[in-house]
């Protein structure tokens, strides 16, 4: 799912399907995926992945974000924020780091916050871990 990250799928404890249209405010200590639309505000306690045909208008914060398709709203990521080439987004970002593909938009201002020399370590094992993982596919 993420590129970059690997996500543990039984930290997804919600997903919203592709057909569903909901409002309202969600918190969560778990993870969520949304394919559908969504208007409200989100908490979530993980991993929040934003699918490519989702249509979201609402405030989201979650450990980790991955934004695949199209979210109205401020993102706050405490940890990491993906953001693909499907992705397009009306809103102000903030996070430790952040990452785009090309065809990427954003509309908003980007805050990063500092990052401490014991998660750039995490971040650099798991990213290793990660092509380690890609390669022996």
């Amino acid at each position: 799912m993420f590129k970059n990250q690997q996500i543990d799928e039984k930290t997804i404890e919600t997903i919203i399907g592709q057909s569903v249209k909901v409002k309202g405010d969600f918190q969560t200590s778990g993870g969520m995926q949304i394919d559908g639309e969504l208007k409200g505000t989100l908490n979530i306690g993980t991993d929040l992945i934003i699918g490519e045909n989702a249509k979201i208008i609402a405030n989201a914060q979650a450990n980790r974000i991955m934004v695949s398709g199209k979210i109205k709203g401020n993102l706050k990521a405490n940890e990491s924020l993906e953001i693909t080439e499907t992705a397009r987004i009306d809103g102000d970002l903030e996070t430790k780091v952040l990452s785009t593909e090309p065809g990427a938009q954003i509309n908003g201002m980007i805050k990063m916050s500092e990052i401490s020399e014991k998660e750039k370590n995490n971040l650099k094992e798991k990213s290793q871990e990660t092509e380690k993982n890609n390669g022996e596919e």
